[in-house]
């Protein structure tokens, strides 16, 4: 299946003569391409197409638990930007399947709306702490210091240090999340310009955009890095709110993204993919790799929907399962943030 190929279109052919040079063979129009899909290609299309519908329908759903059942507004709105989480991705990637020549631009889209999400996750649980101020005094209070040994990488380096939890040091670490947005924006600018540019110097722009890379993961695993700190630190205080399995969820599409696009990279490095007639092996890449992580996102989402259902994570105060209680302290929190 990854060597099928689609078929010849009378208006465009890649000449494959060069197929070490796949940066600058060209990729088809939208119109062109979708024209030219085989079977098996257009079977993988409405799979994506399919996943996508039911992404957004869980999507629908997930609006309506947190329309109608959080009353804090100041809750709902970080909410709504993590909820968009999937149906923005997918839509992005899907479009990347139909259009082959925007998919990298369009894939990008998709990378830096997932960090936006890293950084509203830590916003939301700020706030579910009462602020910086209040969740340093907390952690002073229970003598609780900011650990760097946090799992799954660094659960076992003893030499990590631990250090005191004043607002300061957690705002520090809060950069280590906020850096990788404009790292990845940057990088995403430098990247598209370069490969416009220097199509006829292959070589170099192969050893630049591998530089670039890298700076660019390395980013991603700091931001990782200092989210899972961060979210080890409230673990307890917001267990209830499910914050935990909220940051596994985006941790584990973050994962996706990054370990496929190794993987889809490996792929073309070592032929897996033919060049032609209509799409470069680079091009059939970036198809494979959408249509993985559009079925990804597709059963991440499923697993959300279970995951946080009203009954299971306090964040829902106005669902019919909470206590009159916990009702009238969520009212009272969003009377005091409104004052």
């Amino acid at each position: 299946m990854l060597n099928s190929s689609v078929v010849l279109h009378p208006k465009f052919s890649i000449n494959c003569s060069d197929d070490s040079n796949y940066w600058r063979l060209p990729q088809p129009s939208s119109r062109v391409f979708l024209s030219s899909l085989t079977a098996g290609y257009a079977a993988m299309l409405i799979i994506a197409i399919f996943a996508t519908v039911t992404i957004f329908i869980l999507a629908a759903l997930h609006l309506y638990f947190v329309r109608h059942f959080v009353s804090s507004r100041s809750r709902r709105i970080p909410l709504y930007w993590l909820l968009g989480l999937f149906p923005v991705s997918s839509a992005c990637f899907l479009a990347g399947m139909m259009m082959p020549r925007a998919a990298n631009f369009l894939f990008a889209i998709a990378w830096i709306y997932m960090m936006l999400c890293l950084i509203v996750l830590i916003e939301t649980m700020k706030r579910l702490f009462g602020g910086r101020g209040e969740m340093s005094r907390l952690l002073i209070e229970n003598k609780q210091n900011i650990s760097f040994r946090v799992p799954p990488c660094c659960c076992c380096c003893k030499c990590l240090p631990s250090i005191y939890p004043s607002e300061k040091n957690l705002r520090r670490v809060e950069w280590m999340v906020y850096q990788t947005v404009a790292v990845r924006i940057i990088i995403t600018v430098i990247a598209i310009t370069l490969i416009a540019e220097m199509q006829d110097d292959v070589e170099r722009l192969i050893t630049i955009l591998t530089c670039l890379s890298t700076i660019q993961n390395i980013s991603m695993l700091l931001a990782i890095f200092g989210c899972h700190t961060l979210v080890t630190l409230a673990r307890e205080r917001l267990g209830s709110f499910r914050m935990l399995a909220l940051f596994r969820i985006i941790d584990g599409t973050m994962g996706l993204f990054s370990l496929y696009d190794l993987f889809s990279n490996v792929l073309v490095k070592y032929n897996a993919f033919s060049c032609g007639p209509v799409l470069s092996k680079r091009g059939k890449s970036n198809y494979w790799y959408a249509f993985v992580l559009i079925c990804g996102l597709s059963l991440m989402s499923c697993l959300a929907t279970f995951l946080f259902h009203p009954r299971k994570s306090e964040i829902f105060d106005r669902h019919p399962c909470r206590s009159a209680s916990q009702k009238t302290i969520a009212s009272m929190e969003e009377t005091d943030h409104e004052k």
